[in-house]
């Protein structure tokens, strides 16, 4: 019984390893555009009215591509299969994952976390809770934007003065960390 759950480990191993070449393959990720910590602060500062004191960046650089490839990611990425499961794997481990999984595979570190964020109803008016969720920073018709993403459901929305609305859930974001 051993010697078989020794093979299946390294099966699965060798599977995700084999994936993750297919994955890359298959995008053919470019990274179009090198931009510093500042530069990364200073957009969404000045675009955006992001407080400087709410972004946080654990690098020194950051790798661009166009918002049509991070589409094709997202459309591709699993982390919205993933079944939700309270305390365990909720918003904040959906967003860690897709974070984690785009500088990973495809060494895009531009999907940034999107703490503490105030979600309210867009109909009732009425705050629903607390979330957590992914910044994107992209290259959309030659400019740098920020899109709010949510990586539960897949939908996203153009940052708008520190807010972005997804579905019928206003997004009023409090902090952004890059890693």
């Amino acid at each position: 019984m051993e010697k078989k759950f020794k093979l299946y480990k390294k099966l699965g191993a060798t599977l995700i390893d084999k994936g993750i070449w297919f994955l890359k393959t298959a995008h053919n990720v470019k990274v179009k555009k090198i931009i510093t910590w500042k530069e990364l602060v200073d957009i969404l500062n000045k675009k955006y009215k992001v407080p400087r004191d709410k972004i946080i960046c654990a690098d020194g650089e950051y790798h661009l591509t166009d918002w049509q490839t991070w589409q094709s990611l997202i459309e591709y990425d699993w982390t919205d299969k993933r079944k939700y499961r309270k305390a365990v794997y909720d918003c904040d481990n959906f967003a860690g994952s897709f974070s984690a999984r785009m500088a990973e595979i495809y060494g895009l570190n531009t999907a940034g976390l999107a703490k503490g964020i105030k979600i309210i109803d867009a109909t009732t008016k009425k705050v629903i809770g607390y979330h957590r969720a992914n910044l994107i920073i992209a290259i959309d018709k030659g400019e740098i934007k920020a899109f709010g993403y949510e990586p539960e459901t897949d939908g996203w929305n153009e940052l708008t003065y520190n807010h972005t609305q997804i579905w019928n859930w206003l997004y009023y974001y409090n902090y952004f960390e890059f890693n």
